[in-house]
């Protein structure tokens, strides 16, 4: 309220200073006529101006509301990969088959402290994510692999289910073909139950669901891990040496 009636007290004293300053000139040059043309002249151009600056501040606006969902999906995005992604995808690894090797094609290394250098490296990014989505994949699930992957779902169903109902999120569409691939799963838990009750049938579907979120999951990744590189490399570089030793131990 003491902010609008600011506002509105500088529109008066705008106003009354330009009156002033229209008198002034009738004063000095006595010439209403050529003030008024003028006047008029102003007016003529005032909705060209209005135009203007409404479609430069709408540009200028929409790319900062841009920038803000970017960076807030990002923070979001890497949230997941530090409490769900990454447990969630080093239990399904351990049961996953392929000829690459997944921990290398997630690993982001090199500098990335210039322009040119950070070009460079979303070329390399886009590549490995196209390599990804071309890898033959194959998941063998186990008993250990399908419990843990359910105790880690059941721990953030709360989590998940924020995540997908977040608007940002929601135009990512890798990222939420994700969600959705793991929310399919949550939903397989539920119709399935424990592993002792699972047929042959059952576990083959499984581990083609599986593969699919795994598939997912480590395009999602490398994405991730390029922001965390990016933005906190001190961080990121504790942290991917620790899920590497993880991987080495097992």
């Amino acid at each position: 309220m003491k902010h609008s009636k600011t506002l509105s007290r500088i529109a008066i004293a705008l106003f009354a200073l330009s009156a002033a300053i229209y008198a002034a000139q009738i004063l000095i040059f006595h010439d209403p006529r050529t003030t008024a043309f003028y006047i008029f002249q102003d007016f003529a151009f005032l909705p060209a101006s209005i135009a203007i600056a409404t479609v430069a501040v709408g540009a200028i606006l929409d790319e900062h509301d841009r920038r803000e969902a970017l960076a807030s999906t990002r923070m979001l995005r890497s949230q997941f990969f530090t409490g769900v992604g990454a447990p969630m995808l080093m239990q399904i690894e351990y049961c996953a088959r392929c000829s690459a090797n997944l921990a290398r094609l997630t690993v982001i290394d090199g500098d990335m402290s210039t322009r040119r250098a950070r070009r460079q490296m979303r070329r390399e990014i886009a590549a490995r994510q196209k390599k990804i989505e071309s890898l033959t994949l194959q998941v063998h699930l186990t008993r250990a692999a399908y419990d843990g992957v359910r105790d880690i779902l059941e721990e953030s169903r709360m989590e998940l289910l924020i995540l997908g109902s977040t608007h940002n999120l929601n135009e990512a569409e890798r990222f939420t073909e994700m969600l959705w691939g793991i929310f399919h799963i949550m939903d397989e838990y539920r119709l399935r139950g424990d592993w002792d009750n699972l047929s042959p049938t059952d576990i083959a579907h499984l581990e083609t669901d599986f593969a699919q979120v795994l598939r997912l999951m480590l395009a999602n990744s490398v994405s991730n891990n390029v922001y965390l590189k990016a933005t906190y490399p001190n961080f990121y570089g504790a942290a991917a040496e620790k899920l590497m030793e993880r991987r080495r131990e097992d």
